[in-house]
């Protein structure tokens, strides 16, 4: 780095300024970190006390001018010291500024710092010789080895920097518009099964059951791409002001990232759009946002397994059904209760309805679910891990829920269409086959070392939490004629939604 600045310096004066740059990085983040280890953010981001002007913030906080700091950076977004910001980490920054007023060589260290912070975004853009260090140190601080390659790295960059632009690439061959019209039946058919559970339990109060049922009808669906990626005018507007230069790779990094500040400055003036996508859409991904409300699910995992056109509807219903229903549930559950239908934060559960639903839930806590068996090393014994109940009941109630959702809207479907051939060499029921297509969505491979990770973390794997999911479902006890005490039927039936 010295030698690329062209600074005249001897060997032994590069030597001891590389030494000092060392210090003083690696003194300072790590005296930081161990500062601010128990540090944590607000119980409640929404509290107005957590909103503080820019010139505030500089008194509260005077060892960095932070209006300069952000008034520079919005520039374009008219930010000015008078500009209120969330403040999150009020325990964090007072220890960082309490940090910085007791350092001595204070400019030094944190011109030191910022300097490394920079070439760490970029080192892996820069020359070889930057890219080998690199390694080196990455080897050293995590023990891996393993690089991805120039074609994964380059992909990778394209993605991170581009993903509408390959989101448009994608959709033209994976995902039209005739397929988005029938997912959103299959959704449809999917929140009348969930509204019509919410009717069913006994444990919600009416008061309750109201917003949860307004709050399943608002859901916003948002299902394979927004419809502007289909315009390829609309996408060249998105990097009209970027200018790619075929000789300067890191000019051109550093050219995204203007446009991407300028990006973050129109955000701040023209207000949330929820028409964006937090996910790519080439993702295999979906999942149900608690501050919009809304339901989102990728082209990319609108693919088989999980999804086929031209496929029964008690296929899409056994294997995108359930996986939709389990996020739709997620909007009205103990977590989903704290958000009203229009995303603000609010508990919406009255304390009858939570002591009731706390009773439904020590159900599923009080379950000996195990996970295994594994084996530490292929040579040893294997084990079986204990998963607690109060980490997994939440998962599971979801999961019951979702397939019985999808279940019960797969029959209204059926009430309204013709009925629809069994798949063949199957021997199996209509019925039968959307409960075997959502199993089939739940097969996993992964090694033992990663598996027994999960678990002591209390992470339920797919086959367990499946099979206690179907265990306390009656409706797939009944379909397949399961009798009780039988491995498919609990003891004891859990019952949330």
């Amino acid at each position: 780095m010295m030698r690329d600045s062209n600074a005249s310096m001897t060997d032994a004066q590069m030597t001891q300024k590389a030494n000092e740059f060392a210090d003083d990085v690696f003194n300072f983040e790590s005296t930081l970190a161990n500062n601010t280890w128990y540090t944590l953010p607000s119980d409640d981001p929404h509290a107005h006390e957590n909103r503080v002007a820019i010139s505030e913030l500089n008194s509260l906080y005077d060892q960095l001018n932070w209006e300069d700091i952000l008034t520079t950076m919005f520039q374009t977004a008219g930010v000015s010291r008078n500009t209120k910001i969330v403040l999150l980490e009020r325990e964090f920054m007072g220890k960082l500024n309490t940090l910085l007023k007791t350092m001595t060589n204070q400019k030094r260290v944190l011109n030191n710092y910022f300097t490394w912070r920079l070439m760490l975004g970029y080192v892996t853009d820069l020359g070889w010789e930057y890219v080998h260090a690199n390694r080196e140190f990455y080897v050293a601080r995590t023990g891996l080895s393993e690089f991805t390659g120039i074609p994964k790295y380059c992909f990778n960059k394209v993605q991170y920097h581009f993903k509408e632009a390959l989101g448009a690439l994608f959709i033209r061959d994976h995902l039209h518009t005739s397929d988005k019209d029938s997912i959103h039946e299959v959704v449809k058919y999917l929140k009348q099964g969930l509204m019509d559970r919410l009717d069913a339990v006994t444990w919600m109060e009416q008061s309750s059951r109201t917003i949860a049922v307004k709050k399943v009808r608002a859901i916003v669906d948002k299902i394979g791409y927004p419809t502007w990626m289909a315009n390829d005018d609309v996408i060249d507007q998105m990097y009209s002001t970027l200018r790619i230069d075929v000789n300067n790779y890191l000019g051109n990094l550093i050219q995204i990232a203007h446009m991407e500040k300028e990006k973050y400055n129109n955000l701040l003036t023209k207000g949330e759009d929820k028409l964006e996508w937090t996910y790519a859409v080439y993702d295999t991904v979906g999942g149900y946002d608690m501050w919009w409300n809304e339901l989102l699910i990728t082209a990319g995992i609108l693919q088989w397994p999980i999804y086929g056109k031209n496929f029964p509807k008690y296929y899409n219903f056994g294997t995108l059904g359930v996986t939709l229903s389990h996020e739709l549930t997620n909007a009205v559950d103990e977590i989903g209760g704290y958000y009203l239908p229009n995303g603000t934060y609010f508990d919406w559960w009255t304390k009858n309805t939570t002591l009731m639903y706390n009773k439904r839930r020590a159900c599923l806590e009080d379950l000996d679910i195990q996970a295994g068996p594994y084996r530490d090393t292929p040579d040893s014994a294997p084990r079986y891990i204990q998963i607690d109940g109060t980490y997994a009941a939440r998962e599971l109630a979801a999961e019951m829920a979702a397939i019985r959702v999808a279940y019960y809207a797969y029959n209204d479907w059926a009430k309204v269409n013709p009925v629809e051939g069994a798949a063949p060499g199957l021997n199996l029921t209509n019925t039968q086959t959307m409960f075997l297509s959502y199993a089939q969505t739940q097969c996993f491979v992964r090694r033992d070392q990663y598996s027994i990770s999960r678990a002591e973390r209390h992470v339920m794997p797919e086959d367990v939490r499946l099979n206690e999911a179907f265990a306390h479902t009656p409706e797939f006890a009944s379909a397949f004629q399961c009798k009780p005490h039988s491995k498919m039927v609990a003891e004891k039936m859990c019952e949330v939604f």
